[in-house]
């Protein structure tokens, strides 16, 4: 069976609350908040940035997921994947 893959469109120049709203109705069209009850610990990886890095997912488009995670009585937390190597970060 094939995955699906979802796909928000973003134009340049777009706001951040539209792409936000985008995002909130994509994660409830993939039914992703039936996977979480009252309680559950969720984690959001998020990556937390390197000086001058563009390519993250910003913390204000996922906001109205995590407070709709949230409603959910959900226990919702922030991490991230490091890696150790020599530079800044």
């Amino acid at each position: 069976m094939a995955s699906k893959v979802w796909f928000i469109p973003v134009q340049d120049g777009e706001s951040a609350s539209s792409i936000a709203a985008k995002a909130q109705r994509i994660f409830a069209a993939a039914d992703a908040y039936s996977v979480v009850s009252s309680g559950d610990y969720v984690a959001v990886k998020m990556h937390f940035g390197e000086n001058k890095n563009i390519g993250y997912l910003k913390p204000e488009y996922i906001k109205p997921i995590l407070t709709d995670l949230k409603a959910k009585q959900a226990k919702v937390f922030l991490t991230d994947t490091n890696t150790l190597y020599k530079g800044n970060r």
